[in-house]
């Protein structure tokens, strides 16, 4: 019985660490993604922030930069009066490129 314990010990190590490295692996290549994606940019974060800000008339809660089909796409929330808007800034010209409004999150829901 000791020979078994033994081996499912190692069994369930081994897979333990096989899922650790995967996840690592998921990690190191989701931040070679994310490089590649600023790597096109041409305005800076803070530059799209305050721009949207303007736009909205309102302050940034949120920034994502993401590749939206082969554009590069600043999306950044705006609030102002509890309510939060969506801009849209092209990641190479700085163009406010879509302005959607959303309804704050309802800290209830959490949406």
């Amino acid at each position: 019985m000791g020979e078994k314990l033994s081996f499912i010990i190692v069994a369930v190590t081994a897979a333990a660490l096989a899922v650790a490295i995967l996840y690592a692996g998921q990690e190191m290549l989701q931040d070679v993604n994310d490089a590649d994606v600023i790597e096109q940019t041409k305005i800076s974060l803070i530059q799209a922030v305050s721009d949207a800000e303007r736009h909205a008339n309102g302050k940034a809660a949120r920034v994502d930069l993401e590749d939206e089909n082969g554009e590069v796409v600043y999306r950044v929330k705006i609030i102002n009066a509890g309510e939060a808007t969506e801009v849209h800034v092209d990641g190479k010209t700085g163009k406010i490129l879509s302005m959607q409004g959303d309804q704050a999150d309802d800290p209830l829901t959490g949406s």
